[in-house]
């Protein structure tokens, strides 16, 4: 059992101004305060920006490009109540950078109370193929026993009888806490608990899906889940292609046409230089299946592109079972190709 209160979320108008800063494109932001917001299964996020078409199509392009470009995430904050077992509190701490906490104490209050069935997770104990009534018989000891330490305690105060309360306590008992972290964690938490075998992950990863914007959140799970296509996740969120993502002028997806039929026309004049391969030096597919490399040997040093498959006729050089050694060369060895005779 896992159940969710008190969200709050704060600090994404100044994200999305810090988000404009590398470029001074402030006045290009169109997002605006709101008195509230509403998500898909109606919880309302009082005083909540409306984010613009401008600023969530760049919020989209950095989200894309992983943690280091997505670093407004950081600083979007969220605040809940959480009540969850403590087995599920055990894998959850392991989540430290970026999250703060406050519990309830277990030391200073577990005797506050009689312990009831409410107190705990045990709706599996009941599916547990054992001869019938074990699991009821279980849970009933178990609160006798809790219920028998609590009470000598708060009769007798021997401390005894309180470390009997806290070393019988099973971890299926429910705890509350107040959490706040950042969608850059819940990006993180999203990637590796989205298909954990623990029912409180679901729970909390269908809390994250019901944020608002939590395509910014979740586009991170396509990363390490490559069965997963782009369209999928686009689809699925509502998030635009980047590839369709302009400067004003040309999209990624035109830009990238472009730069294929430039180097294909360097490559074509210069044949006896260039090659092409399905394969990298190691005999991998390049990036699994469905793309080449294709370099040049310049005087200066080989420079290398990747393109996807429906380029591969476009470049009339030899063909290679594996790609040449790479020399290590980068973006920033693009002059190696002014080498050229053309």
């Amino acid at each position: 059992m896992l159940k969710i209160e008190n969200v709050q979320i704060v600090g994404l108008e100044p994200a999305i101004r810090g988000m404009r800063n590398p470029m001074n494109s402030w006045a290009k932001s169109d997002s605006k305060v709101v008195e509230h917001h509403v998500g898909p299964i109606n919880e309302d996020f009082p005083l909540f920006v409306e984010v613009g078409e401008n600023d969530l199509k760049l919020m989209n392009a950095l989200a894309a490009g992983g943690p280091v470009h997505a670093k407004y995430r950081r600083m979007i904050v969220v605040y809940l109540d959480i009540t969850a077992p403590l087995y599920w509190w055990k894998e959850f701490d392991t989540y430290k950078v970026g999250t703060v906490a406050n519990s309830c104490s277990t030391m200073h209050k577990i005797h506050s109370k009689e312990f009831t069935e409410s107190d705990f997770s045990w709706e599996h104990l009941e599916e547990v193929p054992e001869p019938s009534g074990v699991s009821q018989t279980t849970i009933d000891h178990t609160l006798t026993v809790l219920n028998y330490y609590r009470r000598r305690y708060l009769e007798t105060k021997d401390k005894r009888f309180w470390w009997g309360m806290i070393q019988t306590l099973p971890s299926s008992y429910n705890q509350r806490r107040t959490v706040m972290l950042s969608y850059e964690v819940l990006a993180n938490i999203y990637v590796w608990r989205r298909d954990h075998k623990l029912d409180e992950w679901h729970t909390f990863c269908d809390w994250i899906e019901s944020l608002p914007h939590s395509e910014l959140i979740v586009i991170d799970y396509r990363r390490f889940h490559p069965t997963l296509t782009h369209e999928d996740i686009c689809k699925a969120y509502g998030i635009p292609d980047i590839g369709e993502f302009s400067d004003g002028y040309h999209t990624f997806n035109a830009l990238y046409h472009q730069r294929a039929v430039l180097f294909a026309a360097l490559v074509n004049m210069n044949k006896d230089r260039a090659w092409k391969s399905f394969k990298h030096e190691d005999g991998e597919a390049c990036f699994g299946g469905g793309w080449f490399i294709v370099g040049i040997d310049t005087p200066d040093g080989s420079y290398t592109y990747h393109y996807e498959d429906k380029y591969w006729d476009m470049f009339h050089c030899q063909e290679l079972e594996r790609g040449k050694h790479w020399d290590g060369h980068t973006e920033k060895d693009v002059t190696r190709l002014l080498g050229l005779d053309v």
